[in-house]
């Protein structure tokens, strides 16, 4: 399963990697912004 990120599609394990990232505090400045432009409220 992939989840649309702005006009672009990532793979779901890579969005999820990025959540649990967000959640832990330990995102990287690109895993914010393809949660922010996934419509995600990064951290």
């Amino acid at each position: 399963m992939e989840v649309k990120v702005g006009d672009s599609w990532v793979n779901e394990s890579t969005w999820n990697q990025a959540v649990k990232a967000n959640q832990a505090g330990t995102a990287t400045e690109a895993q914010q912004q393809m949660l922010q432009n996934g419509h995600y409220q990064a951290k």
